[in-house]
């Protein structure tokens, strides 16, 4: 999602705001509202997210702390969400870093690339986050809209339109300008890809000079901190005896995977939290459907006490087993990223490893591996 937004961002992370050209009413409001942010302050907002793409509906809200730097518009920055996956998103001049409670792990990315994803990759559009808003205002049709108002405060709304590639795809943004203090009280972004979003910002407040210290993640002393991205962690090699496990089913049953010696066994490391995962469910019962001597176990991870993952996949077509993964499972089977999919020859060692975070053809891999081992 937000693949071109993703790319403007990119292009412009660390990028020093210069003195802009005269130009269109409309950008001139974007350079006041730099005007206000580089003055070597923080700023504490809070701030509402609201994505819709043709599936979904998704909100976002939470509490950030924001400061660039008067000379380059490098940011710093400390976000907080409420009932998110990520509960808090900081960058440092080191990297950018997520702290993520459901699988007590702090993600770091010293490349800042998975910033520009997400909601994350919306709230960098406002001023506060950087110099993203000025590269785009710089390149687009611009126009102002008119008068308008945002929660009864009064701001001017302005229209930005930036021509992606020579397909024509393009994004949008309509952006109010607060009166009170010239930074975007509201923010509305869509594209040619069928992606919205509407982002409102309130409480505007500056908070002075901010220690470098207030911008760090701060996760509790037992919580693993390692890459975001997984692709140089461990993975269980082919040939490798699996490590085994017994688990609780949803039905309180007690499964062990010594139960299945002599037969071909499809392991799913999943979570209904995750949405490839949710996007295979139909999948994985078409190949149970496909073949009947294969075993799928679909080890739910992670998941509140109160989730129904059984129920879950079951309102979703599937039908194979679901076994409540504890940490233990999880560390010996080395998963570090879900979907994780194994699958386990008669004789108990790996024949077949597939994580859709490294491999997004991972499902691709795993059809060909089935249809080659149960061809007739």
């Amino acid at each position: 999602m937000l693949r071109h937004l993703a790319v403007c961002l990119l292009a412009v992370t660390g990028w020093a705001v210069q003195a802009q050209e005269p130009g269109l009413d409309a950008r001139v409001l974007v350079a006041g509202a730099y005007d206000e942010v580089l003055d070597g302050d923080a700023r504490s907002f809070a701030f509402r997210v609201v994505t819709t793409t043709p599936d979904t509906v998704l909100t976002d809200i939470g509490r950030a702390v924001t400061a660039l730097d008067p000379e380059s518009a490098s940011a710093r920055f400390r976000v907080e969400f409420e009932d998110a996956e990520i509960s808090i998103a900081t960058l440092t001049d080191a990297a950018y870093s997520v702290a993520m409670p459901r699988t007590r792990a702090v993600y770091v990315d010293s490349t800042k690339s998975e910033m520009a994803s997400g909601p994350m990759g919306l709230l960098m559009l406002h001023p506060a986050f950087g110099a993203a808003l000025y590269s785009i205002a710089g390149d687009a049709q611009s126009e102002i809209v008119g008068p308008d108002a945002v929660a009864d405060a009064a701001c001017t709304r302005a229209r930005y339109v930036l021509t992606l590639d020579a397909a024509g795809n393009q994004l949008a943004l309509d952006v109010c300008f607060d009166e009170a203090t010239g930074l975007p009280s509201e923010m509305v972004y869509s594209d040619t890809g069928g992606i919205e979003a509407r982002m409102t910002f309130t409480e505007m407040t500056s908070v002075g000079p901010a220690a470098p210290d207030a911008f760090e993640v701060g996760a509790p002393a037992d919580w693993r901190v390692g890459p975001y991205d997984s692709s140089d962690l461990p993975v269980l090699a082919v040939g490798e005896p699996a490590p085994g496990f017994t688990l609780l089913d949803t039905d309180g049953e007690t499964v062990d995977l010594g139960d299945f010696a002599g037969q071909t066994v499809l392991v799913d490391f999943w979570g209904t939290w995750c949405a490839p995962c949710v996007v295979a469910i139909p999948h994985l019962q078409d190949l149970a459907d496909t073949y009947p001597d294969l075993v799928v176990l679909s080890l739910a991870s992670y998941e509140e006490p109160d989730a129904d993952p059984a129920g879950f996949i079951r309102q979703r077509g599937g039908q194979y087993r679901v076994l409540l993964a504890d940490q233990p499972t999880i560390d010996a089977w080395r998963v570090h990223a879900f979907p994780t999919y194994l699958v386990i020859d008669p004789d108990g060692t790996v024949a077949f490893v597939a994580v859709e975070d490294r491999d997004p053809d991972a499902q691709g891999a795993l059809d060909a591996f089935l249809a080659d081992r149960f061809a007739d």
